[in-house]
């Protein structure tokens, strides 16, 4: 009879237990838990009932799948906000490396520019001790003739 009594008991208290959950969506991370989301996160919070302890009358079951249905939309708000995010942020990155990727080619085209104008000035500088090495023959020649 104890036994019965006490299983009885256990299955009242059972078909009364209800637990809230809730999710959190924090700079674009979800976290599940039994604690209240910390201040500045979107929060929903999920009420969980067990199957035995589900309406008995129509009107209460309407209201119960009514609540359901905000709690589906909530949580679909939340994917599409987390959704956005992450496009925004996908946005921003590839607007970063496009940026990054004119920055290098210009940097790029700076080297090679520089890089011809020391070849430019360098054959300048040969061009010239060339012109200077002729000269000097040049007069050598016109030096040695003279004499």
């Amino acid at each position: 009879m104890r036994k019965i009594l006490l299983l009885l008991t256990l299955g009242a208290i059972s078909g009364s237990v209800s637990a809230e959950i809730y999710k959190c969506l924090e700079n674009g991370r979800l976290t599940i838990s039994d604690a209240p989301c910390p201040s500045g996160a979107v929060c929903s919070v999920l009420s969980y009932e067990p199957q035995n302890s589900r309406p008995h009358s129509p009107t209460e079951e309407l209201e119960t799948l009514k609540q359901k249905l905000e709690v589906m939309q909530r949580e679909r708000q939340e994917r599409e906000a987390v959704y956005e995010a992450e496009q925004k942020q996908q946005n921003e990155m590839e607007a970063l490396q496009k940026q990054q990727n004119e920055i290098e080619a210009k940097k790029q085209a700076e080297a090679d520019q520089e890089a011809q104008i020391k070849a430019n000035i360098k054959k300048k500088k040969r061009k010239k001790l060339e012109e200077e090495e002729e000269e000097r023959r040049r007069l050598e020649w016109w030096l040695y003739n003279k004499e």
